[in-house]
């Protein structure tokens, strides 16, 4: 399963993208992600207040999400 977030807005771009977990079928809010915008390659952390959905697979086109290590 993975976890998928939908439509989340990009500070790096001002764009939104649809950013997905391949390893876990929820994003926890108690913990810290990240990605790379694929427009300008900046990392971005997810926003905080967003809810994934569990699905099978991430889909083409989604931008994969990193926990952070402390």
């Amino acid at each position: 399963m993975a976890a998928l977030l939908r439509d989340v807005y990009c500070p790096a771009c001002g764009g939104h993208h649809t950013l997905c977990d391949p390893d876990e079928d929820t994003v926890y809010s108690n913990r810290e992600y990240e990605y790379d915008c694929p427009s300008n390659k900046r990392t971005v952390r997810v926003p905080k207040d967003e809810w994934s959905e569990p699905i099978p697979d991430c889909p083409d086109g989604a931008v994969m999400i990193r926990e952070v290590k402390s």
